[in-house]
C-alpha cells in the first residue's frame, strides 16, 4: 500500500484524502446522530402499565369474540361480557417484522394548575404488509365509562382522572380492541416544535376571531400559539368540535410537511429537544427504526372516519352519544385491518 500511496501524483494524494476524510467524518456523523435519537427515543419511553380484566365493564357490550392482541385471531374461552386480553410485553406485535399494529394518539391540554384532559384522541390500526391504515378520529364529548371507575363520563376526562394509562384502557373498553402503542404529546411541545419550524401554512376555510387572533379566510401562517389557538376554537364553527377536528388534521398534515423540508432536517436537533421534554409513548427505540424504515412508505392506502353519535345534554353538560351499532363499526373497521395477509 505504501509503494503504491508512493507511485500516486501530488493530485491524486489529495483527492484520496479528501475523500477519507469525507467518510470518516460521515461515519462519526452517523454514529452521533443515532446516538441523539437513540438518547431521544429512551427520554420519550414510558411502558403503559398492564392491562387486567378490569376492562370488563357495565357498558352494553358489542357481542363480538374476544380479540387476541396480535392478529385479530378469535379467543377460545367466549364470556357473555367482552374481555380484551392483557398486554405484555411478550404479546405485543413485532413490527420489525410487519405485523399489524394498534396506535393511540393523544393531544393533551394540560394548563395551569389543571390535571388536563385529552382532547386529541385519534385511534390508528395499522396493517404494513397490507399497506394499509384505518384511522378514528373520536369526539372529545364522546360520553362513556372511565374504565376502571364505572362513571360514564366525556372520554377526554379520563385522562384527568388516571393519566395515559385510563385513557388507553378506556378507548380499548369503548371499541373491544387492544392498544399496542400510544404516543402522548402536551399542547405546549405542539406550539414548541412549530415554533422551531418556523411556522406553518395552512388553508383556513372559516374566518373567525379567538384569544386575540384573527383567522382570514384563505392561506395563512401561523406560530405556534396561533396554531394553538386555530385547533382549540370550536364555538364559532357551525361543525362544532368535528370542525374543530378538521382543522386539528389540517394542522397536523402542515405540521409534517413542514417537517420532512429542508428546514425541518436543519433544526432535528433542537425539535429532539422539543419532544424529549413534552412527547411520551410506549414505542422503543428499535420500533422508531422500523416504522421509519419500513412502514411509513408502506403504507398508502388510509381509510379516515370519524365516530359518529348525536348530541345530547345531560344535568346541562353537552355529551356526544354514541350508538352501539356504532361501535361496533368501528369495532370492525379495526379489527379487520389487523388480519394478517398470509399471502405476503
Amino acid at each position: 500500500m505504501f509503494r503504491i500511496w508512493r507511485r500516486w501524483r501530488t493530485w491524486q494524494k489529495v483527492m484520496f484524502s479528501c475523500c477519507f476524510i469525507m467518510l470518516i467524518g460521515s461515519c462519526i456523523a452517523a454514529i452521533i446522530i443515532g446516538m441523539t435519537l437513540k438518547n431521544a427515543a429512551d427520554s420519550m419511553y414510558e411502558a403503559l402499565p398492564e392491562r387486567k380484566e378490569s376492562l370488563r365493564s357495565t357498558i352494553e357490550p358489542l357481542e363480538t369474540s374476544p380479540v387476541n392482541p396480535i392478529h385479530n385471531r378469535q379467543s377460545n374461552n367466549s364470556t357473555s361480557v367482552p374481555v380484551i386480553k392483557p398486554l405484555t410485553k411478550d404479546a405485543q406485535p413485532d413490527v420489525s417484522n410487519s405485523e399489524p399494529f394498534t396506535m393511540l394518539l393523544m393531544g393533551v391540554d394540560e394548563r395551569a394548575h389543571d390535571s388536563g384532559r385529552s382532547d386529541t384522541l385519534i385511534m390508528a390500526s395499522v396493517n404494513p404488509k397490507q399497506g394499509s391504515a384505518v384511522i378514528v378520529h373520536i369526539p372529545r364529548d364522546t360520553r362513556t365509562e372511565l374504565a376502571g371507575l364505572k362513571k360514564l363520563d366525556k372520554i377526554n376526562h379520563a385522562y384527568a382522572y388516571g393519566g395515559t394509562a385510563m385513557t388507553v384502557a378506556t378507548v380499548e373498553q369503548l371499541f373491544e380492541i387492544p392498544i399496542h402503542y400510544y404516543i402522548k404529546t402536551n399542547m405546549e411541545g405542539f406550539k414548541a416544535v412549530i415554533d422551531e419550524l418556523g411556522g406553518i401554512e395552512v388553508h383556513n376555510q372559516i374566518p373567525f376571531e379567538t384569544d386575540g387572533h384573527q383567522f382570514a379566510l384563505g392561506d395563512i401562517k401561523l406560530s405556534g400559539e396561533q396554531s394553538l389557538a386555530y385547533v382549540r376554537m370550536r364555538k364559532q364553527d357551525p361543525k362544532g368540535d368535528f370542525g374543530r377536528m378538521d382543522r386539528q388534521s389540517l394542522v397536523l398534515r402542515a405540521l409534517a410537511q413542514r417537517a420532512a423540508s429542508t428546514d425541518g432536517v436543519v433544526r432535528l436537533g433542537a425539535i429532539i429537544d422539543v419532544l424529549k421534554q413534552h412527547t411520551r409513548t410506549n414505542l422503543a427505540f428499535e420500533d422508531w427504526i422500523s416504522l421509519a424504515a419500513k412502514h411509513v412508505s408502506s403504507v398508502n392506502q388510509i381509510e379516515k372516519t370519524t365516530l359518529t353519535g348525536s348530541s345530547q345534554r345531560i344535568a346541562g353538560i353537552y355529551y356526544w352519544k354514541v350508538s352501539k351499532q356504532e361501535r361496533l363499526r368501528i369495532h370492525n373497521l379495526l379489527s379487520n385491518n389487523l388480519v394478517p395477509n398470509l399471502d405476503k
